[in-house]
């Protein structure tokens, strides 16, 4: 399923169980475990966000997808994020006219930071899914794209696995969508 909010500089593509066909690159791993109250989540999914933003005459682009699944370990989250050292193979599915400044995969310096982040995002819920997430597929532009804007992606997918609101995306207005996942932007 692909749900397109427009805006009116851009678009947020939300997509659940799609395949990405991401992976024909040399990446690596950073892994973190997170302690923290769970509840146990009934069937995996892979959900994945995509934002296109028209600036200046260029156009931003940045995807990062999520497969999450069962998590054997009570009270425990596992987070994965797939990182490359070179960010030099061309990704050209993203549905842009001009894409020749789309990259696949995260560079490595902004793993960091978004690890860091969710991290202390998913100790302060309540109570989380008893999960694995697997940051796997990611593009990236020349321009635009830096760990603040990554690390809002990746909390918008963990807000959305945490409040077990996957399927309502496929309901919402853009402002609806944005008022309830994206509050996280500066």
């Amino acid at each position: 399923m692909i749900k397109i909010f427009q805006y009116k500089n851009g678009e947020i593509r939300i997509k659940k169980d799609e395949n990405l066909s991401v992976r024909d690159y040399q990446y690596e791993w950073k892994k973190r475990q997170i302690k923290v109250k769970t509840v146990e989540l009934p069937l995996p999914f892979c959900l994945g966000v995509e934002i296109i933003v028209h600036t200046g005459g260029r156009i931003c682009y940045r995807m990062l997808s999520a497969q999450v699944s069962p998590y054997n370990e009570p009270d425990c989250v596992n987070l994965s994020l797939a990182y490359t050292q070179n960010n030099t193979v061309r990704y050209t599915e993203t549905g842009l006219i001009d894409d020749s400044h789309i990259y696949k995969g995260l560079p490595e310096e902004y793993t960091a930071d978004i690890l860091d982040r969710r991290v202390s995002f998913i100790l302060e819920k309540e109570v989380f899914p008893q999960c694995s997430i697997c940051f796997k597929d990611s593009a990236n532009c020349e321009v635009g794209s830096s760990p603040m804007i990554f690390g809002v992606i990746a909390e918008t997918i963990i807000n959305i696995i945490c409040t077990g609101s996957v399927d309502e995306i496929f309901h919402l207005d853009a402002e609806t969508f944005y008022i309830k996942n994206l509050r996280f932007l500066p």
